[in-house]
């Protein structure tokens, strides 16, 4: 599993461009895309860390973080921090996730076309940006890290990515006696499933 934020406004994939070069019609994607899909490349490099190119299907989560305008009430701002208020504006979602997944192709995968389960959130954030999650489908699960273990319970999981933020402590929620994991809810399931059954055979 992989996980990166691509930093700054969120933008969505502009529509190619009709150009001419020496009398021949010329197809263009817009500066504006290549630098933010360049962007996006290089942010999920350094989440890559040199690990090879995944080869198999891929899981993709997206949360896109879309700024507050300054111009609202304080009031205001705090309602679309609560939830309270959606960002029913450009960029659209999904241009936004195809400019992110274009911007992934030879970096994380091979091509998008290996994305077989999509997660998308389109939310106000403090920070605009936008959190991408990729993770090989079928590959086992180890997230101990992200998981806590109880000894009334075992391995135990809480909620969801898109019901909070990437990461939170653990420590402190198990003192709360909550439990909490901030990867894809069935994955997560599926590690401490793994993980009780082994300690099951080992009694």
């Amino acid at each position: 599993m992989i996980t990166f934020t691509v930093p700054g406004v969120p933008q969505g994939k502009g529509r190619p461009r009709v150009g001419t070069v020496s009398g021949r019609a010329r197809v263009f994607t817009p500066a504006k895309t290549v630098a933010y899909e360049n962007l996006i490349a290089h942010a999920a490099q350094q989440a890559m860390a040199g690990r090879p190119l995944i080869d198999g299907p891929v899981s993709c989560s997206i949360a896109i973080d879309a700024p507050i305008p300054a111009s609202w009430s304080k009031r205001k701002q705090a309602a679309a921090l609560a939830g309270e208020l959606m960002p029913t504006t450009k960029p659209d979602l999904d241009n936004v996730v195809k400019a992110i997944l274009d911007g992934c192709n030879g970096v994380a995968w091979r091509d998008d076309v290996q994305v077989v389960d999509l997660a998308v959130r389109k939310r106000y954030g403090a920070t605009p940006g936008v959190r991408v999650m990729i993770t090989a489908v079928g590959a086992t699960p180890a997230w101990p890290h992200r998981c806590a273990y109880l000894p009334d319970m075992g391995y135990v999981v809480w909620r969801d990515v898109f019901e909070g933020r990437m990461e939170c402590s653990i420590d402190v929620a198990v003192r709360a006696h909550k439990v909490a994991v901030f990867v894809c809810g069935s994955e997560a399931a599926e590690y401490c499933e793994h993980r009780n059954t082994e300690a099951q055979r080992a009694a």
